[in-house]
């Protein structure tokens, strides 16, 4: 086996004249400069922004359309006004008491009342205030306490309501086949197919009201004065929840 022989090198190819003149890059100085440094350079002390006169024209893009409108801007929260001692007012705690109290309250107006009415009790009774004396802000609840524990046990027991009892919709719909073979039989287990948008809501409103139930209890509990307003109706309810 012979190996190829590398092209003839060319013997001026390193020392080679080169055609064009090369420039220097750098010149040298035929005359000697001397600099002093002793004192500093002066630099330009700068102005700073605030003092600088604003810019004539904005660089911002001028909008060629109003500035839009809120969507509601006559629509206003209202705000409960609150009294000066809650304790001393008799009806404070009427709008909640009475929506969880009335048979048509859909399940959005009991959210709101359990709510409220927790954060009205929280706000003006303390574990420090006397639960022997009969405060008049008691006084919707001392009234129809019978009636209110069992509105408590049965919107606590809404959590265990199946949101697709009663639907008619617990059967998918199987769809024919497109060819003219013959279709198996149907099976004798019915399918349930997903939740639709007013069977979830309604789930989520039954969850929501039972957790506004457990709030209010668990605050009810820890306030002797709120806790001995049942003191004797506490047996009614673990009546309902022996099962």
């Amino acid at each position: 086996m012979t190996l190829l022989t590398p092209p003839h090198a060319r013997p001026d190819k390193e020392n080679r004249r080169v055609s064009h003149p090369i420039r220097a890059h750098v010149v040298w100085s035929q005359v000697n400069e001397y600099h002093s440094v002793a004192s500093p350079a002066r630099t330009k002390k700068l102005a700073a922004s605030a003092l600088k006169e604003p810019p004539l024209r904005s660089i911002l893009k001028q909008t060629s359309y109003p500035v839009l409108p809120l969507l509601f801007p006559d629509v206003e929260r209202q705000v409960t006004p609150e009294p000066g001692d809650p304790l001393s007012d008799l009806h404070y705690l009427d709008r909640p008491v009475n929506k969880i109290l009335a048979p048509c309250s859909t399940l959005p107006d009991l959210i709101e009342a359990y709510s409220v009415l927790t954060a009205r009790l929280r706000a003006a009774v303390e574990e420090s205030t006397d639960s022997d004396c009969s405060w008049p802000l008691f006084q919707p609840l001392r009234k129809s306490r019978m009636a209110f524990v069992d509105a408590v046990v049965r919107d606590l027991g809404r959590a265990l309501t199946d949101p697709l009892e009663g639907s008619d919709q617990l059967e998918c719909p199987i769809p024919e086949p497109p060819s003219a073979l013959p279709s198996p039989e149907k099976s004798p287990r019915k399918r349930r197919c997903g939740m639709d948008e007013e069977q979830i809501k309604y789930a989520r409103d039954l969850a929501t009201v039972s957790h506004a139930v457990i709030k209010f209890l668990g605050l009810t509990f820890t306030l002797p004065a709120v806790y001995n307003l049942f003191d004797g109706s506490l047996a009614h309810f673990r009546l309902h929840f022996s099962y």
